[in-house]
């Protein structure tokens, strides 16, 4: 009898870990399925834990578009605080980054300059309720390849609201292929690729007095005539940094990694949420139980 108590302790033993579901401490929707320049993205971020360490980013690859070198993210509102926070920017194909971050009144910048590959990250804790800008300047270091820019947000989440839904703009790329990402705790709990499609202009409408033209050049684009540098703009036209102009430069950091990867091309599919155990594990488990059965019934005949 005690034999059999012990087998059984065993078998309980060896399947209890594989029963146990790692928690990821957060779940994310992310769309939508492609976006114009200027558009909006949505996340909606729910099951939020204190404690949660979370990473959103935001990776833009792109042409050079002639003429602009900016690329704006904004109207990032979270419910909840991210302390310990660190805002960061990194550029493949640039001689030199700008990373300009607005909140309300205040505003924070950093700067730095390479050949081809660039980092820049600033330590700030993200407040809730609080409306984020980011501006990212850059100079093209070759023309005829691609950009690729990574955006990430990160800190650990603290505060009793548990869900966040934020509708960013992203204004700057032209046509391309956006990739966003959430990582909780170090796992992804959702990623998106998203295209950026070219813009169809609409067209002015007709005048009221056919024999009277409209004026020419009634309308610009934001990509030809980008807001002059006014840190209390607009969050729907955030300032400037002129990449011309000498910024401050913020104080001396260790250099993080360049981005050695851009994102995958292939659209991926709609994230989907951790729900439990793998059916394997569960057939795993299944079986050492069967086994634990049988071993009690060769022992009780016996």
């Amino acid at each position: 009898m005690a034999s059999r108590s012990a087998f059984r302790a065993l078998i309980v033993l060896i399947a209890l870990p594989l029963l146990i579901t790692v928690v990821p401490g957060a779940s994310v929707v992310i769309g939508p399925g492609a976006i114009a320049d200027q558009g909006s993205l949505y996340l909606n971020l729910s099951d939020v834990t204190n404690g949660t360490v979370l990473n959103t980013t935001v990776t833009a690859v792109f042409a050079p578009v002639p003429g602009v070198t900016w690329l704006n993210l904004t109207n990032w509102n979270y419910s909840f605080a991210l302390q310990e926070g660190r805002l960061g920017v990194s550029g493949q194909n640039v001689n030199r980054l700008v990373l300009f971050v607005r909140t309300g009144g205040a505003s924070l910048t950093g700067v730095r300059t390479g050949t081809g590959n660039i980092t820049v990250e600033i330590p700030a804790d993200i407040q809730p309720f609080t409306s984020y800008d980011f501006r990212i300047g850059y100079e093209v270091h070759n023309a005829k390849a691609p950009l690729a820019f990574t955006l990430s947000q990160r800190g650990t989440k603290t505060g009793p609201v548990t869900e966040a839904n934020l509708t960013p703009s992203v204004i700057g790329v032209g046509e391309g292929d956006l990739m966003v990402s959430v990582l909780a705790n170090g796992t992804s709990v959702g990623s998106r690729v998203i295209p950026v499609l070219k813009a169809v202009p609409v067209p002015s409408p007709a005048p009221v007095n056919a024999t009277t033209p409209p004026p020419e050049n009634a309308t610009t684009t934001a990509l030809e005539t980008p807001s002059p540098a006014q840190p209390t703009t607009s969050v729907s036209a955030p300032p400037t940094p002129a990449i011309t102009t000498p910024v401050p430069t913020p104080p001396a950091t260790a250099t993080t990694p360049a981005v050695t990867a851009a994102p995958p091309a292939a659209a991926a599919a709609t994230p989907t949420e951790a729900t439990g155990p793998s059916p394997f594990i569960i057939g795993f488990v299944v079986l050492i139980i069967f086994g634990a059965v049988v071993a009690d019934y060769i022992l009780l005949k016996d």
